[in-house]
């Protein structure tokens, strides 16, 4: 089923910025993106 195994709290906030005033580009993950900008690269690479 989807999303077993992958740990965490139920109910827990994940991102406590979410939709708020402080959710701005200023408040991004930097590993996460960097590695989003690489698996899209690898796409566009072998399209």
């Amino acid at each position: 089923m989807l999303g077993q195994g992958l740990g965490g709290i139920a109910g827990a906030i994940h991102d406590p910025c979410y939709h708020q005033a402080c959710d701005s580009i200023q408040n991004i993950n930097v590993f996460v993106y960097e590695k989003m900008v690489q698996a899209a690269a690898y796409v566009l690479e072998y399209l």
